[in-house]
């Protein structure tokens, strides 16, 4: 529950308590134990603190591959937990050796064409042209294409088989690798098979329609996916609904869609809850696009504060935060004030944002083409 919350410095605590009494009642080799001590690695990620999450989840591989032996699911999964950890602090060789152990491991275990297996080929392909080994990856993502493309050929393929690769299919990190109509098909299967009652399938649909150039129908489907009750959490589905309506050059409904959608989420969602706080970012982005400044402010500065209410004061999303208050200030041709903004974001991604590269690559690329141009 906390976890779901985005509260992991007290899920943390409460771990480390329970890890202390698993150990003390039932021993270190437990399998309950190493429950415990994996889902106390992740906790320990999603703080960023990833020195401390390598060592955990080093520690309960170590145990797991002793208690369960090497081919258990569980055993796997903390291989693939290791491999992303030793990256987030630098280890690639290590990384490199980790990720090609889970897929090697999942594909003897699971079959070919099992999606955890597909799924590992896909992380491992990714880990492989992030450290400029493009030759192998696109070679692995070429065999993950080869088998998806045997799986969901089947009759009784798995919805998760057929909308996983749908969206490869759209989002790839190689661009020649995208079939936006193979992702139609796939995506459309999966969202009748569940009977359109998953967001996130429904999303996908929404993302393949827009590559296929249904606009108004991707904009019906995303609606279709935030109406559903497991949508409230998810901050991916917003963002899209945000971009298609943008895209269609409808402000008022982006503006109609974004205080109905707060309404929900306050209504449905704990006080603190930074999913508040990103659709009151939303609102202060909007405004700021309708050249409504003052009132933009407003919002970024609630959703400033509703981040630190949930998430504390070291939290990363309140940088992003920055960066919008920097665009609002280069919009009313203020650069030097919005370079300063800028500058401000990227110092607290930097400090802050730990295994988020994605916050901190934004940050920079707001600071760097920017600033000049209303010089």
């Amino acid at each position: 529950m906390l976890e779901q919350l985005d509260r992991f410095d007290e899920s943390t605590e409460l771990l480390m308590q329970s890890l202390a009494s698993h150990e003390r009642v039932h021993g270190k080799d437990h399998e309950a134990t190493l429950t415990v001590l994996n889902r106390l690695g992740g906790t320990f990620w999603h703080l960023d603190r990833v020195g401390d999450a390598h060592d955990t989840w080093s520690e309960a591989l170590e145990r797991s591959e002793r208690v369960l032996g090497p081919n258990h699911q569980r055993t796997i999964a903390l291989v693939q937990n290791v491999a992303m950890a030793s990256r987030g602090i630098g280890d690639l060789q290590r990384a490199e050796t980790m990720y090609r152990l889970a897929a090697e491991r999942k594909r003897a275990t699971f079959g070919p064409t099992h999606p955890r297996t597909l799924k590992g080929l896909r992380q491992f392909a990714a880990f492989l042209l992030a450290v400029d080994k493009r030759a192998e990856g696109v070679a692995l993502l070429r065999e993950a294409i080869d088998l998806s493309e045997q799986a969901t050929q089947r009759a009784d393929a798995e919805p998760t088989v057929l909308n996983d690769y749908a969206w490869f299919l759209l989002t790839g990190p190689v661009d020649e690798l995208h079939d936006p109509a193979r992702a139609l098909e796939l995506s459309a299967r999966a969202v009748a098979l569940t009977e359109r009652k998953q967001p996130g399938f429904l999303d996908t649909l929404a993302h393949a329609l827009h590559r296929t150039g249904d606009l108004e129908q991707a904009i019906h489907v995303e609606r279709e996916a935030l109406e559903l009750p497991d949508s409230l959490h998810r901050y991916d589905l917003e963002r899209t609904m945000v971009n298609l309506l943008t895209e269609a050059d409808r402000p008022e409904d982006t503006e109609r869609f974004l205080l109905q959608h707060l309404e929900q989420r306050r209504a449905g969602r704990p006080e603190g809850d930074p999913t508040i706080g990103e659709t009151l970012r939303w609102l202060g982005r909007h405004a700021i696009a309708q050249r409504r400044f003052d009132e933009g402010a407003s919002w970024l500065e609630q959703a400033r504060n509703q981040f630190r209410s949930g998430l504390g004061q070291d939290n990363w999303r309140e940088c992003r935060v920055l960066g919008d208050l920097g665009d609002s200030l280069l919009l009313q041709r203020r650069p030097d004030e919005a370079e300063a903004r800028f500058r401000e974001g990227l110092a607290c991604a930097e400090a802050r944002a730990g295994r988020r590269y994605d916050v901190i690559d934004e940050a920079r690329q707001r600071l760097a083409p920017k600033t000049t141009a209303v010089r």
